[in-house]
């Protein structure tokens, strides 16, 4: 099951259709000037599973069965990590918020 609030640019994806195991998503936007994915809905930087290090973000994206490729750059003018892309097909990165 899937349900997206575009107005908020959020996302919830149910693994098994229970209540239990939900996956999380906000919607980002690409920054050309600073290189990076900003935040682009209803939630801060802070609300975002972000890592450290890109290898930290590899090692947590293998777990969740996410390729390396969808480890991309995220934060703001004041502070920067490495998140993880839902789908190229969209801007969502995985989030932690209720």
């Amino acid at each position: 099951m899937k349900a997206e609030n575009t107005e908020l640019g959020l996302m919830a994806i149910s693994l098994d259709d229970s209540e239990d195991n939900i996956m999380r998503f906000a919607r980002m936007k690409y920054d050309g000037h600073l290189c990076l994915y900003t935040p682009d809905c209803s939630i801060s930087i802070s609300d975002f599973i972000v890592k450290r290090t890109k290898q930290e973000a590899i090692q947590l994206a293998k777990r969740l069965s996410y390729p390396a490729s969808h480890v991309q750059k995220v934060g703001n003018a004041f502070c920067s990590g490495w998140g993880i892309r839902h789908d190229y097909r969209d801007n969502y990165f995985f989030a932690n918020y209720e």
